[in-house]
């Protein structure tokens, strides 16, 4: 009664509680891996290496099934409802699944190619000449970084990694790539200790178990689904031959 009194009062019919109960079935399923992926979108170290549209495709792929099947839920019977409403669960937990493991073996690939000593092939290489190339400038120009040297702005159109690896050696941890022990060139200080290849590499280690996690909780989703989808009908034959035996 007092359910109905609300729905009365706020203009809801039934078919949209459903419909927001729906949504909220399709957003609670999909937590997690929507908010990993939309914290893969938000990390430079993610966009460089891998690109931003899996990232994108994670974070936005439940939000659309919540979408339709806010608008279509009124529209289905009620028979299908159910069917309906798991089947949008499915899809998205499915796609976050296969994007996971996705992410998860180029996160496992890239750790073990930057935890490598050998510099001299890979990406790895590139982005260590680029940062030798950084150091030249700023040995001739006097100044206390890189960046407000006067050819910097030129050279850099020609390095578009200098960007990012002025975003690593900002983080105050690392400096260069590949060798240890140098000082910073995007920012003032002394030599550290780390080379920021290690730094990127922990950040692809941490992302493992992150992929990981999501990958074992859309796996549960996906058996619990299964088990809600085709359970009470199993039991509902399991009874009645019962009941013929009897």
């Amino acid at each position: 009664m007092f359910l109905k009194s609300m729905e009365d009062a706020s203009g809801w019919k039934g078919d949209n509680l459903g419909a927001a109960a729906a949504v909220f079935v399709v957003l609670l399923a999909s937590g997690f891996p929507t908010m990993s992926f939309l914290d893969m979108a938000c990390s430079v170290h993610i966009r460089f290496w891998l690109g931003f549209i899996l990232p994108a495709i994670g974070t936005l792929v439940a939000p659309a099934a919540a979408t339709w099947i806010f608008l279509c839920y009124p529209a289905l019977s009620k028979r299908s409802r159910l069917t309906t409403v798991l089947g949008t669960v499915a899809v998205p937990t499915l796609v976050h699944l296969v994007l996971a493991y996705g992410v998860r073996h180029h996160a496992m690939m890239l750790a073990q190619d930057l935890l490598v000593p050998d510099c001299s092939v890979g990406p790895k290489m590139q982005l260590q000449n680029d940062w030798n190339d950084a150091q030249k400038i700023l040995s001739t120009c006097g100044e206390s970084t890189v960046d407000v040297c006067d050819q910097y702005v030129q050279a850099s159109l020609d390095h578009p990694t200098w960007s990012y690896l002025s975003e690593l050696e900002s983080t105050g941890i690392c400096a260069s790539f590949c060798t240890s022990m140098q000082a910073p060139l995007w920012a003032p200080g002394g030599p550290r200790a780390v080379a920021c290849s290690e730094v990127v590499a922990a950040v692809f280690i941490m992302l493992q178990r992150t992929c990981s996690q999501a990958i074992g909780l859309c796996l549960l989703v996906l058996v619990m689904t299964a088990c809600v989808q085709f359970a009470p009908p199993i039991y509902e034959t399991w009874r009645i031959r019962n009941l013929r035996s009897s």
